[in-house]
């Protein structure tokens, strides 16, 4: 008698997984697959792709076990080992999507220090910029034409800050010329 109990207890928690999967299935045919994935990323189709292939194969490798099939050597195997390896892949895209973003943020970070557009304290210590005007004070060699000589010329801190105010003030006040059509 235990065993008919039993087995009317597992005879009704089957009809309850059933009529549960029969509405989840209801709802996913509703759609199409393309509707389905007409607005999302490429990366969420992907992963909606490879839901739809797992619950089919995991439904016809049921299907294999009721009917009483060795599913061990049945081609569903392989198949569900190649929906796995393609979650698997869209797992580590979604994961590397947000690692990239983060390696981006230093890079970008790293370059505005190192070109001296922001602070410089990873390269440094400093809040200084990366090139210095120092480096282009005393005398240097001015090369002409081919004709001329080259003569040296001296350049004082008074000159390179000249120069660099002249440039930033280009910087600041781009103009921009307009075009006209004849």
């Amino acid at each position: 008698m235990d065993n008919i109990e039993n087995v009317k207890l597992y005879a009704q928690a089957l009809d309850s997984a059933v009529d549960s999967l029969t509405v989840e299935i209801k709802a996913l045919v509703a759609q199409t697959l393309n509707e389905r994935s007409a607005a999302i990323t490429p990366l969420e189709r992907a992963e909606l792709t490879n839901n739809y292939a797992y619950s089919i194969s995991s439904l016809f490798f049921s299907f294999l076990k009721a009917s009483g099939v060795d599913t061990n050597k049945h081609g569903i195997m392989d198949e569900l080992s190649r929906v796995k390896s393609y979650m698997a892949t869209v797992k580590q895209a979604k994961a590397g999507s947000e690692d990239k973003s983060a390696d981006a943020e230093l890079a970008k970070r790293y370059l505005k220090s190192a070109l001296g557009q922001g602070n410089s304290t990873v390269v440094t210590g400093a809040h200084t910029p990366a090139i210095s005007s120092a480096h282009f004070t005393g005398t240097h060699t001015k090369f002409a034409k081919d004709n001329e000589t080259p003569k040296a010329v001296s350049v004082s801190k008074k000159d390179v800050k000249k120069v660099g105010a002249e440039i930033k003030g280009k910087k600041k006040t781009k103009k921009t010329s307009k075009v006209t059509k004849p």
